[in-house]
């Protein structure tokens, strides 16, 4: 019967990996359940690295996991056909997108597991993820743009709108921006922080956990110019001082988009438009992974179609 874990503390977990690893018995690694191990795996590392909104992701995922593999299975057994089946089975009800998400998942917690000497292989390293039909990204064109900020000129949150199309940064990091990271006279805004809506409070760092700074266009410093002599912290807030509440923005962003008469998109289409702009004005995609804050250069990719280039290239 395989081990079943639990650690009140992260303390503890990281003890009982460290009293194994001096042991020579490999029954004992190889005793721990798939569920045993999916738990020190959050309490070790997730709940320690990740945001608290990407750990509510992981166990959305863990869940799909636990739910076709018995509490009992140990993580040493299963193999590359038991996984293929599984993935087999979800594919039926998912998107191929949320298979190839739970496929990561599995993939770091066997990368993770070998990293911590539980098993010595990864099955997943030998299933391929499922073919994603990557959509266009939506954006709104030029008229579109001046159409829905004249219409919102008077509304609540409109110089968040008007800011969040000339920086194209993530609305967390808008709604955590405080006036310590903006410098006038560079022109320049320091982006490092984030406001997690699973945990309601505001981090020192972003998604991709890297800093950066982007530039002020006209458009941006007259919005801060407007908002420079506020007493508070954050540059945009309730007018107590206090984080703009995400379901608020996201709700009179959406009245606005409606009442407009524009193509009806969502708020993180703006940032979609931000890069889509970007590119069609002449942009390339390594400058706007840096600007967008992108980890990984196949993320920006999805712009690429838009460049000057390539439209001359189809021409």
């Amino acid at each position: 019967m395989g081990y079943t874990l639990n650690f009140q503390r992260k303390v503890d977990a990281e003890k009982w990996i460290s009293e194994i690893k001096t042991q020579d018995n490999s029954s004992l690694i190889d005793d721990i359940t798939l569920a045993s191990f999916i738990n020190l795996w959050f309490q070790r590392y997730a709940e320690v690295k990740k945001a608290p909104s990407s750990v509510l992701r992981d166990r959305e995922l863990a869940r799909h996991v636990l739910s076709f593999f018995s509490n009992s299975r140990k993580l040493g057994e299963i193999n590359v056909s038991e996984v293929e089946h599984f993935l087999s089975r979800k594919i039926r009800t998912l998107s191929p997108g949320t298979c190839n998400r739970i496929r990561s998942f599995l993939h770091k917690i066997y990368n993770d597991a070998i990293k911590w000497r539980f098993v010595k292989s990864n099955p997943i390293s030998a299933i391929s993820r499922f073919h994603e039909l990557r959509k266009p990204p939506t954006y709104w064109t030029n008229e579109e743009i001046t159409a829905f900020l004249n219409y919102s000129k008077n509304k609540q949150y409109h110089d968040v709108f008007k800011f969040a199309l000339n920086t194209g940064m993530r609305m967390g990091e808008i709604l955590a921006l405080k006036w310590d990271t903006i410098n006038f006279d560079i022109r320049i805004i320091n982006v490092f922080r984030t406001y997690d809506n699973v945990s309601k409070d505001i981090k020192d760092y972003c998604k991709s956990r890297r800093y950066r700074c982007i530039g002020m266009n006209s458009a941006i410093l007259e919005v801060l110019v407007k908002l420079r002599q506020d007493k508070y912290p954050l540059v945009f807030h309730d007018g107590q001082g206090n984080v703009i509440k995400p379901r608020s923005l996201q709700h009179t962003f959406r009245r606005c988009n409606l009442a407009s008469g524009v193509k009806r998109i969502r708020f993180h289409d703006l940032r979609h438009s931000y890069g889509s702009h970007y590119m069609m004005n002449g942009g390339n995609a390594y400058d706007l992974m840096h600007l967008m804050g992108h980890s990984d250069i196949k993320v920006t990719e999805i712009y690429a179609h838009l460049s000057h280039d390539h439209i001359s290239q189809k021409a």
